[in-house]
């Protein structure tokens, strides 16, 4: 895990993954989940945010919703169909990331309107490859 972001009862786990270019999705190996090409290229690397999210959720009780997230960024790579994997862990690119996490943190402040000008101003500051 690479990072954690918080606020109210919400944990989002960050686990943030620099990979070459290609479409990525998961696999399921076991216990395992294996981050994998859709095209088949190479073999599938193994990701155990499933249990660092099993740890937090049982350091933090059943009032805090613990939301595990694999963000694949590099140059020209993509989230195939298979974004959950068996354990429940999410997989989105960089930027789909930051902005479900920034939609999800701005709704629940009840006061804001989007603003596809600020929207934009703060995606660019992301720096994905």
């Amino acid at each position: 895990m690479d990072h954690a972001i918080a606020f109210g009862n919400v944990v989002y786990l960050l686990d943030s993954k620099l990979y070459r270019w290609g479409q990525y999705e998961w696999r399921a190996s076991g216990e395992k989940d294996l981050i994998a090409r859709s095209d088949g290229y190479g073999r599938g690397k193994a990701n155990w945010m499933h249990a660092a999210a099993f740890g937090y959720r049982s350091l933090l009780g059943p009032a805090v919703e613990v939301i595990p997230m694999v963000m694949i960024h590099g140059r020209s790579t993509s989230v195939g169909s298979c974004s959950i994997s068996a354990h429940g862990v999410h997989m989105l690119t960089a930027r789909d990331a930051m902005e479900r996490i920034g939609d999800a943190m701005a709704g629940s402040l009840n006061l804001w309107q989007d603003n596809p000008a600020v929207r934009a101003a703060l995606l660019s500051k992301l720096n994905t490859g």
